[in-house]
């Protein structure tokens, strides 16, 4: 299990012998579902519901919409796409509400992903093409290298060659640039 899970899950555990339900928590649930959703969603669903519902009754809102994305994820790696449509529609209106950049462009990437995996290539690249326009330089560049890779690949697939080596040409750029930027860190 990678070392994340085990101090996320170590810091939930020393949160359930308090009292009273917090953010902080809510962030921590939020970030173990996330970690979990591929390996093990049925964990991840649960960690989302727990933190949904704790969202709610603080009325923290952000940790609503994070909650909301992951159990979309989630859901979708159960293979129950209504139901992560329907999740990840209602996170993308939450973060839209609190003008949430990052994570109205996580939310984007989720639904385009969705539909990749659904096979309904034209709905996944309008979605991508959203997320790609939300994106600015200081964005995470995973998300923007993902984004390229995916619409490159539907592209080539779809016979449309030359768009789609294109972005697939931008997503390695992003990340020879991020690399070299980390390159230039001090040690």
């Amino acid at each position: 299990m990678p070392e994340i899970v085990k101090e996320l899950e170590q810091k939930l555990k020393l949160m359930n012998g308090t009292e009273h339900e917090t953010i902080e928590k809510v962030d921590i649930l939020n970030k173990l579902s996330w970690e979990l959703q591929q390996k093990h969603a049925t964990r991840a669903l649960e960690l989302s519901l727990e933190a949904e519902e704790i969202s709610q009754v603080l009325g923290y809102q952000k940790g609503q919409a994070y909650a909301l994305c992951n159990e979309g994820m989630s859901y979708k790696h159960l293979s129950e796409y209504d139901q992560a449509l329907i999740k990840c529609e209602e996170a993308l209106r939450l973060f839209e509400m609190l003008n949430d950049q990052s994570g109205k462009v996580s939310t984007l990437h989720s639904l385009a992903n969705l539909y990749e995996n659904m096979g309904e290539n034209e709905k996944a690249l309008r979605y991508y093409r959203m997320c790609l326009n939300e994106c600015t330089e200081h964005q995470e560049p995973l998300i923007r290298i993902s984004t390229h890779f995916h619409i490159g690949k539907i592209l080539v697939r779809s016979n449309q060659i030359i768009s789609g080596l294109a972005h697939l040409h931008d997503a390695r750029n992003i990340a020879i640039e991020a690399m070299d930027k980390r390159n230039d860190l001090p040690n």
